[in-house]
């Protein structure tokens, strides 16, 4: 085997081990010991691949995440071109997938991050997560205008991003405490229309809301509405 490639599999087997001992155990609960013993390499392996277990842990969550991306695209598939409700609809319906598969390695070790905090992913997170974010609220932009304040966009982004944040809840209910299924995967078409639907319902609301705001405004100041 040449040795590039050798190499390149040899991180690739570190960082798959990595990924399953860090989304079930956390950083605290997993030592280098038990990621070498699990990827069958040795620990000069991981110093050469990732300089330590702190970079290992970050450069995991990464790797996870960009496997997510991959899988479940932000975009959902929707060209750029596409009308900006169709594209909306497939922002939503990715991130009804991503809630629906729960136990995706990245998100067990973001909730183990949240109930151990070690700090380390921060960084990590925000520079995956940033342009993930400028995406969703120039959408957001886009529908809801030129008056739509910095507040107004990320108030929306709330509301979009907390009924995901509830379907995956319940399916973590579901699937660790016994509850009966609320949500499943048949049910992936009929949530994306009734949430999109929703969504698209209240932004006109804002838009509304704005424009006539800014209709008041320049009555005030004795300008034609």
């Amino acid at each position: 085997m040449e040795p590039n490639r050798q190499s390149a599999e040899t991180r690739q087997k570190i960082l798959e081990a990595a990924s399953r001992l860090f989304a079930d155990n956390g950083y605290r609960g997993t030592t280098i010991e038990m990621i070498v013993r699990a990827a069958g390499v040795n620990i000069a392996a991981v110093n050469y691949h990732f300089g330590g277990k702190e970079s290992l842990y970050q450069q995991t969550w990464r790797h996870a995440h960009d496997q997510l991306m991959a899988a479940v695209p932000p975009h959902g598939g929707v060209a750029a071109d596409e009308p900006v409700a169709k594209r909306l609809r497939g922002w939503i319906q990715a991130g009804l997938r991503r809630a629906m598969l729960g136990d995706a390695i990245e998100l067990k070790i973001m909730r183990n991050e949240m109930a151990n905090p070690t700090g380390l992913l921060r960084q990590v997170i925000d520079d995956a997560i940033r342009p993930i974010r400028n995406a969703t609220q120039a959408l957001l932009r886009e529908l809801l205008g030129p008056r739509a304040s910095r507040l107004d966009i990320e108030l929306c982004e709330v509301c979009l991003i907390a009924p995901l944040m509830h379907v995956a809840g319940h399916r973590q209910a579901q699937k660790h405490e016994g509850l009966a299924p609320v949500f499943h995967e048949e049910m992936l078409d009929v949530m994306t229309e009734h949430f999109t639907a929703y969504a698209l319902a209240g932004i006109r609301q804002i838009r509304r809301r704005l424009a006539k705001s800014g209709s008041r405004r320049r009555r005030a100041k004795g300008r034609p509405a």
